[in-house]
């Protein structure tokens, strides 16, 4: 099978076999050239914090929510009020409100009627196209997979992949990895850190990060 061709099965699983989308699914999609990899998300704008800690968190936080909101519109079982997302849940405001090209996210869902307190599919739409839906639904998963393995310095193409996502490689100070159980490690050496304070030391920023 050809790598491109990963992408279309994700989409299709999505669709009529969500229980086979899998880590090692998602993980496969690393193989796929990144212009393939992604194909409906305006990763510019997602990612406008750039590798920056703080707003790195917040797009992962986001993609959580909206990830959910594609499979709630791809389940055979829909929630009772899959039509429609209101500003004023707690849930979006603090997540998919908070990160720059949330709400265009939805947009590509299907969610392209205003509200005065929120937005919807257009009345005269009667299920969402979820052709559609289980694109975007796929770069959202992507992109959280990867953004997680990135922040976690587990990704296996871990400085490609930062480039080409964030245009950068991440902050040393932000990128930790842990050895044995709670014990820190550095990104690079994947040797313990050493938390001894000595006399005239200058606290890492690592703990002005995080």
């Amino acid at each position: 099978m050809a790598n491109e061709q990963l992408r279309d099965v994700l989409e299709l699983a999505l669709i009529n076999e969500p229980e086979a989308v899998t880590m090692d699914l998602l993980d496969k999609m690393f193989k796929v050239p990144f212009r393939e990899r992604y194909r409906r998300l305006d990763l510019p704008s997602l990612l406008s914090g750039g590798a920056q800690g703080p707003a790195l968190r917040s797009v992962i936080t986001a993609l959580n929510i909206l990830e959910k909101y594609g499979k709630n519109l791809l389940s055979p079982n829909r929630p009772k009020f899959w039509r429609s997302v209101k500003f004023n849940n707690p849930v979006f405001k603090t997540t998919v409100d908070a990160v720059e090209g949330g709400r265009h996210v939805l947009s590509l869902y299907g969610y392209t009627h205003s509200l005065p307190d929120g937005l919807s599919f257009p009345d005269s739409v009667a299920e969402p196209d979820t052709t559609e839906v289980a694109a975007v639904t796929a770069d959202v998963l992507i992109l959280h997979r990867e953004l997680n393995l990135l922040i976690s310095n587990s990704h296996p193409h871990q400085d490609e992949a930062a480039q080409e996502l964030l245009g950068a490689k991440l902050p040393q100070a932000y990128c930790l990895s842990r050895l044995n159980g709670p014990e820190e490690a550095d990104c690079e050496t994947r040797q313990p850190l050493d938390r001894t304070v000595k006399a005239n030391t200058v606290w890492p920023i690592v703990y002005i990060l995080i």
